[in-house]
Parts: C-alpha cells; sequence; structure tokens
C-alpha cells in the first residue's frame, strides 16, 4: 500500500503527500513534503511515489536531521507572519486558486514578498537549497514578476489622465446652477414650448422657495417640503391643488432636471428621486364623455345664433360661430381649429380639405393631416367665409398678443370658446366643454360605418403598430367618402335660412 499517494485532486493529478516532523521544519521550511506527481494514471503515480519522491523525501529529511544534530542551536525559526508556516495541502491548494483568481491586493503582495524574502535570508546557508526546491522557488518569483508588473501599471495610470470621470466633470465645490440644468434640458426638445414655459416657471418658484439655485445643495428634505407646501398652500380661487396638479407641475420639473443632471455628470445625486409623487384619486366616471344629443343642440344652435351678435370682436365671434361646428365634423381638437389659417382651406383631387399643420400651431402628432369638409359646414357658407376673411389667421387676431407665444392667442381662444360653452347651459362638471367633441365624434362615426383608421386618421388619433403609423397612407378621395357617411347632427329646431 502507498501511504504516500493522494488524489486525484484539481486537474484529475496525483500528489505525493508527507508530514516533516516538527523540530525539523524551521529547517526544511516545511511543515508537510507535498508536490504534483503529473500524472493522471495511478500506477504511474505509484511508481513515481516509490522511485523519486520517496527517496527525495528521505534524502532531505536526512540532511535536516544531520543539520539539526550538528548545530540545533542555529536554526532560526520562521517569522510568525511567514504566509507559508503552518499550512496543510488544502489551505495551500486555496491560497493558489485564490493567486490564480488575482484576489489578492497589491498591498498584501507587497508585504508577502518582504516577508518571503526576510524568510529566505534568515535560513541558514547550507539549506538555502532547501528553500528554493520547487514550488517554494517558483512562488517566491511569481510574487516579485507580478509585484513589479503592478508597480510599472499603477505608475502609468498615474501619470495617464483618469478614465473613471470625464476631466470636464465639475469640481463639487461649483455651483451647479438648477436653472441651468433645466434650460439645458428643454434644448434636447423633449418638451412643448408650452410646457417648458410651464416648467421653467415652477422651477423658479422652487428656487425661492429654497433660496437658492444651487442643485448640489438642494436635499430630499427640500423636495419633500415643497411637495408639502403646493399641497398645503391654497390657489387663488381658494381650492387646494389636486394631486394631478401637484405631481405634474411642481415635483415633474424637478425630477427631469436632476435626472437630466446626472445622465449629463454634472451633479451626483437626485434628491427628487427618491421623493414620493401624491396619490392621485381617480374621479368616479357618471357619465359617458361625449355630448349628449341635447347637449349637441344647445351649443350647435347656439352656435348659428351668434353670427348677429355685437361685442367681444369679429375674431370671437367667429370662433363660437364656426369651431364647435368645425369640432363636431372632425373630431379634431379644439387648437387645432382656433388655429386654423385661410391658407389650410384647400381644393384637392376636387374635394375640398382643412390641413391640420405643425406651420399653423401646434400639433400633438408633429404630423400634418388632410381632412375632408364635411357637406353640411359647406352648406352654410364655410368656404364663403373662410375666402372673405383673406390669408392669415382666421379666428385671432395675429396683430393681438404674441400670436405665436407658448400660450398665444389660438390657445385663448380655445379657452374663451370653453368659458362660453359653460354661460350657455352645458354646465355638467362631468363633461369637457371641447374636448368632448372628439368622443361625439367617433361615437357617431362608429354608428355611421366609417372605417376606423379612416376616422382616427380624421380626428388626428395615433394609430396602433408601426404598420398602421409608419406604411398607412390616406388618399384625400377615400376620405371624402368616408366622410359623406357622416351624417348631419339633429339640432331639433329648423335651421336659420
Amino acid at each position: 500500500m502507498c501511504n504516500y499517494l493522494h488524489g486525484p485532486r484539481q486537474g484529475g493529478m496525483y500528489y505525493f503527500r508527507r508530514g516533516i516532523p516538527e523540530h525539523l521544519r524551521p529547517i526544511v521550511g516545511r511543515r508537510e513534503w507535498f508536490f504534483s506527481l503529473k500524472t493522471k494514471d495511478r500506477a504511474e503515480a505509484k511508481r513515481r511515489v516509490l522511485q523519486i519522491e520517496s527517496p527525495r523525501y528521505d534524502a532531505l529529511l536526512q540532511a535536516a536531521q544531520d543539520e539539526y544534530a550538528r548545530q540545533p542551536q542555529s536554526a532560526t525559526p520562521l517569522p510568525a507572519s511567514d504566509p507559508f508556516a503552518g499550512m496543510t495541502l488544502e489551505e495551500f491548494e486555496g491560497w493558489q486558486q485564490q493567486d490564480r483568481e488575482q484576489r489578492w491586493q497589491l498591498s498584501a503582495e507587497d508585504d508577502r514578498m518582504e516577508e518571503a524574502e526576510a524568510w529566505a535570508a534568515n535560513l541558514p546557508t547550507d539549506h538555502k537549497a532547501a528553500l528554493l526546491l520547487r514550488e517554494a522557488e517558483e512562488n517566491l518569483n511569481r510574487y516579485r514578476d507580478r509585484y513589479r508588473r503592478r508597480k510599472r501599471r499603477d505608475q502609468q495610470q498615474e501619470a495617464a489622465p483618469s478614465l473613471s470621470m470625464p476631466q470636464s466633470a465639475p469640481s463639487q465645490s461649483v455651483a451647479v446652477s438648477l436653472t441651468g440644468l433645466f434650460d439645458d434640458y428643454v434644448k434636447t426638445g423633449r418638451l412643448t414650448p408650452a410646457i417648458a414655459k410651464e416648467w421653467r416657471s415652477g422651477i423658479d418658484r422652487f428656487v425661492t422657495f429654497v433660496g437658492h439655485d444651487d442643485a448640489r445643495c438642494v436635499t430630499q428634505s427640500d423636495v419633500l417640503r415643497w411637495r408639502n407646501h403646493a399641497r398645503d398652500e391654497p390657489q387663488r380661487n381658494g381650492e387646494p391643488r389636486s394631486p394631478q396638479r401637484i405631481n405634474a407641475g411642481y415635483l415633474a420639473p424637478l425630477r427631469a432636471a436632476f435626472k437630466h443632471g446626472i445622465s449629463e455628470m454634472l451633479i451626483k445625486h437626485d434628491p427628487a428621486a427618491a421623493v414620493p409623487k401624491l396619490h392621485e384619486v381617480k374621479q368616479a366616471k357618471t357619465r359617458d364623455r361625449q355630448f349628449t344629443k341635447e347637449e349637441q343642440q344647445i351649443i350647435l344652435n347656439a352656435a348659428l345664433k351668434t353670427e348677429g351678435e355685437e361685442g367681444g370682436g369679429p375674431y370671437r365671434t367667429l370662433a363660437r360661430r364656426w369651431i364647435p361646428w368645425l369640432c363636431a365634423y372632425t373630431g379634431a381638437r379644439v387648437n387645432e381649429m382656433t388655429q386654423l389659417r385661410a391658407e389650410d382651406v384647400q381644393q384637392i383631387d376636387g374635394h375640398w380639405i382643412i390641413q391640420i399643420t405643425p406651420d399653423a400651431g401646434r400639433v400633438k402628432s408633429k404630423t400634418f393631416r388632410n381632412v375632408p369638409i364635411h357637406e353640411h359646414l359647406i352648406a352654410q357658407g364655410f368656404l364663403a367665409m373662410v375666402e372673405g376673411q383673406g390669408p392669415g389667421p382666421i379666428f385671432y387676431d395675429p396683430e393681438k398678443g404674441e400670436a405665436n407665444a407658448e400660450r398665444g392667442q389660438y390657445k385663448k381662444a380655445g379657452e374663451r370658446l370653453a368659458a362660453w360653452v359653460r354661460s350657455i347651459g352645458v354646465t355638467d362638471p362631468g363633461i369637457m366643454p371641447n374636448h368632448a367633441w372628439r368622443h361625439t365624434f367617433t361615437s357617431r362615426a362608429m354608428d355611421a360605418g366609417i372605417d376606423e383608421r379612416s376616422a382616427d386618421y380624421i380626428k388626428g388619433h395615433a394609430s396602433v403598430g408601426v404598420s398602421r403609423r409608419n406604411y398607412t397612407h390616406h388618399s384625400v378621395g377615400p376620405l371624402a367618402e368616408q366622410m359623406s357617411l357622416f351624417p348631419r347632427y339633429d339640432l331639433g329646431e329648423p335651421e336659420p335660412a
């Protein structure tokens, strides 16, 4: 039986293992004698143990014993910090695995190299050969080589610019303007001009609230106090702000600015990210979102009677007269109609259309569309009215105020129209006085059998799927045929001549 044969271990190789007597360990520099036999064949491993390793071990042990007998007092104990002292085979192999995976830090390797060299220097000269046998010598040399390589690498990294942070990154001792961060975010083009103006106002109010404009110094507590202040402070009408309003108008601008600063590596913390939004209570639905037949009749009949009215100016009168009818027969958003220009009313392939285009003002889809004009609008004299107005906006005065401003005249025209609808008797808070025409048009188009894709295109509703959105094109002729299916509105009384 071969008592000193062990394995196979990692890699399938067999090992020779035999202990060193305790009184000889300071001389040999080992607790055990163990080496790989460099074979996976058991018979060959046994041969090498008997013919090579055992004789070598016996010779080493005899030389150490002779030295111990001659000069026992000169045997220098191993340093207490010696990395190999007291190691078992399993411990040594564990160290080798860590070494292969580079888990040793440079400082630890430096210390171990110095300790190993000091240990080698303190051993008796006659026994230096025992220390430098096989793995011991290789380990020491590997320490030296790796130490030198890492030292050179660290010196090169110290000389080269750091890649972990751009050189343009601002020092944390330099203030970073919160309003500047937001202005940079606006330049990315992710906000409409109206939202950008509204959010910038919110940023300015926050800066006034905290008393400084340094994004670095804003804390989570500051943002939380700001949110609660907006919640508790009454509005001009004495009513509290809704959670939707606070989340969208007070927290959202801060979130956008800080998130942009983080992404551009201008700041290191986002105090708004951890501040929760206010819970938005979903309002109970008490009715359909489209106008009832009675509400349709109230608005459209009132619109017909505005032509002879005085006061409010000609543009306001035209808006009341035509915009409800235009929204009713197109399902368009109210501001897409209030920004309408005379040149947007065109004839294509023999069909009269309204071109809703970003050139006239904001279009949610940012894409133009040609909407056929319903025959009932033509019968009421819409084309003649447009021709009589001449080029330019039809429903607001471009000379009054900033027509192209973020909240320009066409937006104010829509707001005034909503107030007018409320004033004539459509007062149910569950219905939106302008937007409800989109729902009304959708329901009537479906009842009339109009193709869903055509109806979505006419009212400017986003199509579902890439194929519909990017590869579907609508010609005016087929759209006009679909529009001819849309029935006239029942006014409940004879129409004025």
